[in-house]
């Protein structure tokens, strides 16, 4: 991608003979500004907001912390109380009044906000080549046009964006904060249809109008039989949920510019989208800066903890190891790397030989050998403890639930199943033993048991794993330590058995619901961090040799293939570029922490439409058997609000889940899914919840 996204744009034909022949027939064209005859070079309108409150920071001190948000609230209020004032737009200046008045301590400072705002906007729009090769061709002809738009910055600032874009001989410009009057509310058109009527023939001009809104520039021109020629190409993102500080500029400016730069070369009319090229370019925008941005914190950590290894966990270590290799810090720190396969599975296991007796199997044994989610057969939960159905734990299971074949429900018959498990320990028990001989002997063998201290470093989220690894005895227990995404609130209660543990973006010190992004985000990153290869279920000795045995999934491979491969390629396209300087429009200095948190915001808590289908087609084999292949976003709606809670509750990724419903449905039921989306999405806060309106 190049620093200029419009470089390369190519015209669009379609378009173009579209408006050719449109044109011809109409006695004037006007033409929305924003988003098609200029357009921004950030991912979202209000994020030029981050940028404001970026720029001030330094002359307005604290007064700039949180003035993005504020930003966008004081034109909210500002909007509310012209509205009650029977005024349908607000001016720039309304905005300020409205910021002002919420924050007195930006009085001194409102003559260099109104300044900022404008330079901030100026910095940021663009034109857009195939507006701009319209009115040429309308200037060829003779033919006059306008510009139509709903915007509260002054028409002078716009004649003058324009005018630097290479627009000229319009014929005036019409801008709602200084006529009142929204294409939105419809009650422009007839005042522009009116202020027109001498370019006409009979009165009554004919009117094209060009823009990107379905409704302003469509629906409500229509109305008023103007015709209508929609322009979406140079559209920019709506997202509603994302953070919005300083923080999210990094993001919002890589994205923006892998947008512009997908749609330089228009797609043919009717021609499928390119999915392979969509999941390259998520990859170089969100795979990218969270990649990236972990491997700068994690470089840190390695150089500030003397880590003298890194072993990278299967399957979530697959993407983040190949990221650290590409970013060639490891050859800079002297620090060697290797990939380790353990699964939760086979260190749980081989730990709870430790843990148990042949009288009583650890606690946290039966429960995590019963877990289910209502499709697990008992057939299925018994092979997770390599016992065959002529065991004696076989055996009394047939017996106890009427057959291997029923289905193990929560929580009587997950409760039943823990039972049958603690009367059966000793047999169990002589499984463990095995798994944990195979563990260990896999571990020394990759040596794990080296001398020096050794980082394992995974997605993370509850610290059982580094558990586990302690468990074993290995090593001596301060020289392991381990480098996570996230750790969520149970992983304090490991915290003493674990060691050393820190984590980039989510801490375990803070509730998850003050965390949403990451929380909704984790089955989207482990899907699209994870291995071309199924989980790890035990190990088998072959030529002398420990390997790790895969449980495969033909569907999870396949998955693997179309989408995971193109979004890794495109994140380590990424990483490769920005080590050790910067990428285009991304600059290593900024990938900190909160970046990362603020790009993982915006696309899982609030998707573009396009980014939503893309991610909801992800399925995740859930559990350790690895047998079910279930979407993250499942498509069917409950009818009945009982099981649609619990659906809501089991997928993977609630955010897109939820936005998925809310889309499909209409009318009441619409009303009644914003109303729920309210209720179990609380914790992601009211600028979020404005999707479900």
């Amino acid at each position: 991608m190049t620093a200029d996204p419009l470089s390369r744009w190519q015209p669009d034909l379609a378009f173009a003979d579209a408006f050719g022949r449109q044109s011809a027939a109409a006695d004037i064209v006007s033409f929305d500004i924003l988003d098609t005859a200029l357009t921004r070079t950030l991912d979202n309108p209000a994020d030029a907001f981050a940028e404001l409150e970026r720029r001030l920071a330094p002359a307005v001190g604290e007064a700039a912390a949180g003035l993005a948000l504020a930003r966008e609230d004081a034109e909210r209020q500002a909007r509310l109380r012209r509205q009650a004032a029977g005024a349908e737009e607000v001016g720039l200046d309304d905005i300020l009044d409205s910021l002002i008045e919420a924050r007195p301590a930006l009085y001194p400072h409102r003559a260099l906000l109104r300044q900022a705002e404008l330079a901030v906007e100026a910095d940021l729009l663009v034109g857009v080549p195939d507006i701009l090769a319209a009115t040429r061709l309308l200037a060829a002809r003779g033919q006059p046009y306008v510009f139509v738009s709903d915007m509260y910055l002054p028409a002078a600032f716009l004649a003058e964006q324009l005018t630097r874009a290479r627009y000229a001989g319009w014929q005036t410009l019409y801008v709602s904060s200084e006529t009142g009057l929204t294409k939105a509310s419809g009650r422009q058109w007839p005042a522009l249809l009116v202020e027109l009527a001498p370019a006409a023939t009979d009165g009554r001009p004919r009117l094209l109008h060009v823009g990107d809104d379905a409704h302003s520039d469509g629906t409500q021109a229509e109305a008023h039989g103007i015709d209508t020629l929609p322009y979406t190409r140079a559209r920019s993102a709506r997202r509603l949920g994302t953070r919005l500080g300083p923080e999210i500029l990094p993001f919002s400016r890589r994205q923006r510019a892998a947008t512009l730069a997908a749609r330089a070369a228009p797609m043919p009319a009717g021609a499928p989208p390119d999915e392979t090229a969509a999941w390259r370019d998520l990859g170089r925008t969100l795979g990218g800066i969270v990649t990236a941005g972990f491997v700068a914190w994690l470089g840190a950590r390695v150089r500030r903890h003397g880590v003298t290894a890194l072993a990278f966990g299967a399957r979530d270590g697959w993407l983040v190891r190949r990221a650290w290799q590409a970013s060639g810090l490891g050859e800079r720190l002297g620090v060697p790397d290797q990939y380790l396969c353990v699964s939760r599975r086979t260190l749980t296991l081989a730990r709870g030989a430790l843990d148990s007796t042949d009288r009583q199997l650890a606690a946290y044994l039966p429960p995590f050998l019963s877990g289910t989610d209502g499709t697990v057969t008992i057939r299925t939960a018994l092979a997770r403890l390599s016992l065959g159905p002529d065991s004696d734990t076989g055996r009394t299971l047939a017996r106890e639930f009427g057959s291997l074949d029923a289905l193990l429900v929560w929580p009587d018959g997950s409760h039943l199943f823990e039972g049958v498990l603690q009367r059966h320990a000793a047999e169990i028990r002589g499984m463990l033993t095995g798994c944990h001989a195979a563990l260990v002997g896999y571990l020394r063998q990759e040596g794990f048991d080296r001398s020096g201290r050794l980082g394992f470093v995974d997605l993370g989220w509850h610290g059982n794993m580094q558990c586990a690894l302690q468990r074993l005895g290995l090593r001596p227990p301060a020289t392991l330590c381990g480098f996570y995404y996230g750790l969520w609130h149970a992983a304090l209660g490991n915290r003493h058995a674990a060691g050393l543990m820190e984590a980039a973006f989510a801490s375990d010190y803070r509730p998850p619901g003050e965390q949403p992004g990451l929380l909704d985000a984790v089955g989207l990153l482990e899907e699209l961090h994870t291995a071309p290869h199924g989980t790890v279920s035990g190990y088998r000795q072959q030529d002398g040799r420990w390997e790790p045995v895969f449980a495969e999934h033909a569907a999870e491979r396949a998955q693997y293939e179309t989408m995971i491969r193109p979004f890794q390629e495109g994140a380590l396209e990424t990483v490769a570029a920005v080590f050790p300087g910067s990428a285009g429009s991304l600059d290593l200095a900024e990938l900190t922490p909160d970046a990362v948190i603020a790009a993982i915001d915006a696309v899982c808590l609030s998707p573009t439409p396009d980014e939503r289908r893309l991610l909801s087609r992800l399925g995740h084999c859930d559990g350790h058997d690895h047998v079910a292949f279930e979407p993250l976003a499942p498509t069917d709606c409950p009818a009945d609000a009982e099981a649609l809670i619990a659906r809501h509750k089991r997928c993977g990724w609630r955010t897109g889940t939820m936005l998925g419903w809310h889309e499909a449905a209409a009318g009441v039921r619409r009303a009644e899914l914003g109303g729920l989306a309210r209720s179990l999405l609380a914790h992601h806060g009211p600028r979020n919840l404005r999707q479900y309106d």
